[in-house]
């Protein structure tokens, strides 16, 4: 559970950093959300739909 957190803290900087307009590690974003998406069902919804807006294309991923 500890590395879910780590990885739930560290998209929302991520996320934040897009919505501030400021650079980021698309690729890592992608990756997280598909990680937290495996690792918790519950969320795992929501992590796909983040997952497809950081995708090069912006496309379903």
């Amino acid at each position: 559970m500890k590395l879910v957190r780590g990885h739930i803290k560290r998209l929302t900087d991520l996320i934040e950093a897009e919505y501030h307009g400021r650079d980021f590690d698309r690729h890592e974003a992608y990756r997280l959300a598909m990680t937290l998406a495996e690792a918790s069902p519950e969320i795992r919804d929501t992590m796909r739909r983040v997952a497809s807006r950081m995708t090069p294309s912006g496309l379903q991923a």
